[in-house]
């Protein structure tokens, strides 16, 4: 398995507070996706097999300030991260100019710990109501979080390399919710603005080979739902 990791610098056109980033980031990514020989990745429904971090350089006062940053993709798809980096090269919008694109290959190595450094997001849906985040508050307890996240991996993963994992074991050993309250991202659709609750978490996976597997997917493509949003990007602790 390997992972690959696209970094970006860009110029940043205006101040943006950081709950609100990730939302340009997300329009950036696709649109110039959009352009590329795989624009039909977001028409099409199901996974993207991509996550990104927010912006790097952020003020004391959780403000990015105008000017020079940049921004990391990391996919499992070596076809993705060829023709995004070509895309990203020298895009402009409305909120960024990309002046310079740099890929890299990273081969899968046990992992010690994930955190998320952007919210992870998983639904869940109360008798009687509509579809909403999962929190801490939700009815849905600590125990459906730890079956989603696992769910949603092994999907990504079967689904990506056309491969059965043969255990069904979760491949968390241990979670730790790390935000005293819910955490936001933000989204555009149809031209109204949506927010989606999300949570950073610290996760240690299991040391077998497949629970290992899923750990470096999550690492890769991300952990939850909404990762074309900028959902669950996470940092990974390699064992020693």
């Amino acid at each position: 398995m390997d992972c690959f990791e696209i970094k970006a610098r860009l110029l940043l056109k205006y101040d943006i507070d950081y709950k609100k980033s990730l939302q340009p980031l997300s329009k950036l990514i696709s649109s110039s996706l959009y352009k590329s020989p795989l624009k039909e990745i977001h028409s099409r429904k199901g996974f993207k097999y991509y996550s990104f971090s927010n912006l790097l350089k952020i003020s004391p006062k959780g403000i990015y300030k105008k000017g020079e940053n940049g921004f990391i993709v990391r996919t499992i798809s070596e076809k993705i991260a060829k023709e995004l980096s070509k895309a990203l090269f020298l895009y402009e919008d409305d909120f960024f100019t990309v002046k310079e694109v740099s890929i890299k290959k990273i081969s899968r190595k046990p992992i010690n710990y994930l955190i998320s450094l952007n919210p992870v997001i998983v639904t869940y849906t109360p008798k009687n109501s509509r579809p909403r985040q999962w929190t801490s508050e939700s009815e849905a307890g600590v125990e459906y979080l730890i079956e989603s996240l696992h769910k949603n991996l092994v999907k990504k993963y079967e689904s990506f390399y056309n491969e059965k994992l043969e255990s069904e074991d979760n491949f968390i050993e241990f979670l730790q919710i790390k935000n005293a309250k819910p955490l936001s991202i933000f989204y555009d659709k149809n031209g109204k603005e949506f927010r989606l609750l999300g949570n950073k978490l610290f996760i240690v996976p299991k040391n077998d080979e497949n629970s290992q597997k899923l750990a470096f997917t999550a690492l890769c493509a991300g952990l939850g739902e909404k990762n074309a949003l900028g959902g669950g990007f996470c940092k990974g602790g390699w064992r020693r």
